[in-house]
């Protein structure tokens, strides 16, 4: 079972809960910023740091390809984004306006059961995913 570590200490319990899945290998909460919310406690902190990071850009990748492709001024709403690689497959959602989930799952995991569960903790968390926006300065 894998353990979560959260600078927000409710969303500790949400990450273990995922990080049981069969399959699963890791699950971070990132803010839009960036910023380690919380994150598997079997990833090294600089692992979760490095992990929220890229997970957080590539939602904000996405939806700006997504704009771009389209030739249009708004941006588009963004629900799922999926990596396939040879160490599985990443799933990463927005949680919340402010905040962004992630999961890692081996390459034979059911990922739609995956991305099913990490909707369902999205749902339940909105309050808690739904992070503030960091003030400038």
């Amino acid at each position: 079972m894998i353990r979560g570590t959260a600078i927000v200490p409710d969303l500790a319990p949400y990450v273990a809960q995922l990080g049981a899945m069969p399959g699963v290998q890791a699950v971070v909460v990132a803010a839009v910023d960036g910023m380690r919310l919380a994150a598997s406690a079997s990833l090294s902190r600089e692992a979760g740091e490095r992990t929220c990071a890229m997970v957080s850009s590539l939602l904000s990748a996405s939806r700006a390809a997504g704009g771009a492709i389209t030739d249009s001024a708004s941006v588009p709403a963004v629900g799922q984004v999926v990596v396939e690689s040879d160490l599985g497959f990443l799933i990463v959602m927005p949680a919340g306006e402010n905040s962004t989930l992630a999961a890692l799952a081996e390459p034979g995991a059911d990922i739609g059961t995956v991305a099913f569960e990490m909707s369902r903790s999205v749902a339940a968390l909105g309050r808690v995913f739904g992070t503030a926006a960091r003030a400038e300065g």
